[in-house]
């Protein structure tokens, strides 16, 4: 993990945040890669995916998921 911190040029922390996103349902993580690209502030932050990458169940993750694209059209 600390390799590719550096390799990404990030801290070990931050990889490892990255990294949980692994954790995400499938569909999730092709939601997020398929987001349009931005300029500036993202669309959708990291921070805002930590509690939802913590879920054990995708079921779960999928409904906290809709939540934060609901409140983002809101």
């Amino acid at each position: 993990m600390i390799e590719l911190a550096r390799c990404g040029h990030v801290t070990q922390p931050k990889m490892s945040q990255i990294m949980a996103l692994n954790q995400l349902a499938p569909d999730i993580q092709e939601a997020l890669l398929n987001l349009p690209a931005t300029k500036g502030k993202p669309e959708i932050h990291e921070k805002r995916l930590r509690p939802i990458a913590a879920m054990l169940s995708w079921e779960e993750q999928r409904a906290a998921w809709r939540g934060i694209q609901q409140s983002d059209t809101n």
